[in-house]
């Protein structure tokens, strides 16, 4: 007769929850009762299975991670963070792709998830109410990283503090003719990222009683990057500066001026955002964040909320400006 995860919890006197976290190596199992279990499976001569071991639980042990893009670096150092938690707790990650295009992919990708995963992490996707609401009633245990909603815990930055940051530093070496680069027009849902490093870079700019000369937008690429900045710098009135909300944007930045002959930080500033790991190659000044960090605690707090559910919780992780040699005072 083939012994069951169910002999072992009878054997031990312990839940077959408890059985579960137990050969699983995962926490939150006091050493005695792990060991016991130990000893029971030893004696039965139980050999798990780890599909059945996670069905008697009534879990999948696996994490669902729903983005709107992972072909990004931010993306992809996110997922790097996400995936080193999971690993060492023993869960899976099961990834998703939801197309923003299409009005309900958000929730449609939710419920596909909902019966494959223990919980869920929503990366860099923005929200509406409806959506939130959809979503609450779908999954028990989400949380958002790179954005924040009161129904869920979360784990971002604060976008408007960084981008006042950088207004303020351009300011401080004496620019006046300041444009940005935002992502796309039109799309930036309110308190999301691309919206709050807006306001933010308009406010501190308005410390100094100035305002933005003009705005690009770039798409959050590289390419997106040189086409926005050679149509700001291709026009009658130049800016003297550029603050591009993403790295990738600011490595457009640095080309197209390179093409066009105009020299940094001499005759442009150019600050991006993120760190990108060709940031200190390219001696780009950017707000540095620390996004496998931000993935980590995103992992974590999917795994707490799991282990002990609770009201939600809101982790802003810092930011700093890493000065470095693409911004300067203006020369003319």
């Amino acid at each position: 007769m083939k012994i069951t995860i169910d002999d072992v919890a009878r054997e031990s006197g312990v839940s077959l929850a408890t059985v579960s976290r137990a050969l699983r190596g995962l926490p939150n199992v006091a050493p005695a009762t792990r060991e016991r279990v130990r000893r029971a499976a030893e004696a039965l001569g139980y050999e798990p299975d780890p599909s059945a071991v996670r069905l008697a639980a009534g879990t999948t042990s696996t994490i669902g991670l729903l983005a709107g893009n992972v072909d990004t670096w931010y993306a992809g150092r996110m997922l790097a963070g996400v995936e080193r938690v999971l690993v060492d707790e023993g869960f899976d990650l099961l990834l998703s792709i939801a197309d923003r295009s299409h009005p309900s992919a958000v929730v449609d990708r939710v419920r596909s998830l909902n019966r494959r995963v223990d919980g869920l992490l929503l990366v860099d996707l923005h929200l509406e109410h409806e959506e939130v609401e959809a979503i609450a009633e779908t999954v028990s245990t989400v949380v958002t990283a790179g954005s924040r909603t009161d129904r869920f815990d979360s784990v971002l930055i604060d976008n408007f503090e960084a981008a006042s940051t950088v207004a303020r530093h351009l300011v401080r070496l004496g620019h006046t003719r300041i444009a940005m680069i935002d992502g796309e027009p039109g799309v930036a849902i309110e308190h999301s990222t691309p919206f709050e490093r807006a306001r933010g870079f308009r406010s501190g700019l308005a410390e100094a009683g100035l305002e933005v000369m003009e705005t690009a937008y770039g798409e959050f690429t590289t390419r997106g990057g040189v086409d926005a900045a050679t149509r700001l710098l291709g026009a009658k009135e130049t800016p003297t500066a550029i603050f591009a909300f993403s790295d990738e944007m600011a490595f457009g930045v640095l080309s197209a001026a390179r093409s066009l002959g105009i020299r940094v930080p001499e005759d442009l500033s150019v600050v991006g955002f993120d760190d990108h790991d060709l940031a200190d190659l390219l001696d780009l000044t950017t707000v540095r964040q620390d996004v496998v960090e931000l993935g980590s605690l995103a992992a974590r707090r999917v795994l707490d909320q799991l282990e002990a559910p609770g009201p939600p919780i809101h982790e802003v992780a810092p930011t700093t400006l890493a000065v470095r040699g693409s911004t300067g005072p203006p020369q003319a």
